[in-house]
């Protein structure tokens, strides 16, 4: 498969009404080419033999140092996290007319791991055209709900025409909620990872899944996730993808050292053809005067296949979210961009972004004695190449 080349640009219009186009399972095990589904969502799109689905590892034990110190949710091995394919349905069995179990044609190339701290799902590969075909609505992804969806994928034989956008924002990785606790005095420079609790806010979520519930709270990164504020009001830190997410403000009264969460990890070195990410979710601020606000959710994914692409000014986007601004308390990390891989023949220029959502701001009006604002969302990432789509679908 050919190098893809960097492709980055931006537009500033917003999409609303956007349908799911796609259907959606999470896969608990593989053996050779048959895959054993659990979730299953096929409201907007069914898997039936013979069509073609994306098979992809969203999250990974992927975590390198888990005690409680500043590296803590630092990446070990990357694993196969990230890594997808493209592959044709050959059979698939039903329970109560829901799918159960789906059959490839062939046994993926890569290995997908399903265990605790990891996520597998499946989806549907939508095709449309016969050969050509102008959108008639909107489209977007199933937000990512821990489980399944934050993928919006379609191919076209022929040429896509626009005439609406395509829109993965805010299906990503999800931004913590909400710290409306206590506060104690400042606890910056400790307390990276710990439950949930009332002086100490949530991280965001990442390419890790974590289930050891010391993992939940406290100023560390948890890989892709921002931190969460400590005491005193400090902010919730940005949410990573192809750079770092911001680190979060101080606490009041200026903490020093800073009580704010640290920004998701940088995975530009992971990102490649094969190897993708939703945008992580930013970290929540800590509040004691039910005036902290939540992390904003991380862009998804957007794959397009088409011969040809015409996009008539309407834009493709997988933006984070950002967070309004709050009252005093700490303030929430903005989500980071998601990725949008577009593989099409003939390249043409078109109107894409992945942008990283702002952190929230404060108004706290105290001059002398800051709180904690949100650190701002890493943008993501805009890949795009010539390619047969024969090969695309042969190969990838």
């Amino acid at each position: 498969m050919k190098r893809l080349v960097f492709l980055v640009v931006t537009l500033t219009a917003l999409t609303a009404n956007a349908q799911v186009v796609n259907g959606y399972a999470e896969v608990t095990g593989i053996a050779s080419a048959t895959l054993t589904l659990g979730t299953v969502d096929e409201s907007a799109d069914s898997f039936e033999d013979g069509e073609w689905v994306v098979l992809m590892q969203m999250q990974d034990d992927v975590i390198g140092t888990t005690t409680d110190v500043a590296t803590f949710g630092s990446l070990g091995s990357i694993q196969n996290c990230g890594v997808y394919e493209i592959r044709q349905i050959a059979s698939h069995t039903e329970s109560a007319g829901t799918p159960t179990t789906i059959t490839l044609e062939n046994t993926p190339n890569f290995t997908y791991n399903t265990g605790a701290n990891e996520s597998v799902q499946i989806i549907t590969f939508r095709e449309y055209g016969s050969p050509n075909y102008t959108t008639t609505a909107a489209m977007s992804a199933l937000a990512w709900d821990g489980t399944i969806g934050g993928v919006l994928a379609i191919y076209v034989e022929g040429t896509l025409t626009l005439a609406h956008s395509l829109n993965g924002d805010l299906d990503g990785f999800q931004g913590a909620g909400p710290n409306a606790g206590g506060s104690a005095g400042c606890s910056g420079g400790a307390n990276y990872r710990l439950a949930t609790t009332a002086n100490f806010a949530d991280k965001g979520e990442g390419i890790y899944k974590y289930t050891n519930v010391l993992y939940a709270a406290g100023m560390g990164r948890i890989l892709t996730g921002g931190g969460g504020g400590n005491s005193h009001n400090g902010g919730g830190g940005g949410g990573g993808n192809y750079s770092s997410g911001g680190d979060a403000g101080p606490g009041w009264p200026t903490c020093s050292p800073s009580a704010g969460g640290l920004g998701g990890l940088d995975m530009s070195a992971q990102i490649s053809v094969d190897r993708i990410f939703m945008g992580g979710g930013g970290g929540a601020g800590e509040g004691n005067n039910n005036l902290a606000t939540d992390g904003g959710n991380g862009g998804g994914i957007i794959i397009l296949l088409v011969n040809h692409l015409i996009d008539n000014g309407f834009p493709i986007q997988a933006d984070g979210q950002g967070v309004q601004q709050g009252g005093g308390d700490g303030a929430g990390g903005g989500g980071a961009g998601g990725t949008i891989l577009l593989l099409y023949s003939t390249p043409t220029p078109l109107v894409a972004q992945a942008l990283g959502g702002d952190g929230g701001s404060l108004d706290h009006g105290n001059a002398d004695r800051c709180h904690g604002p949100g650190g701002g969302g890493s943008g993501g990432h805009i890949l795009t190449n010539g390619l047969n789509i024969d090969v695309a679908l042969q190969t990838t």
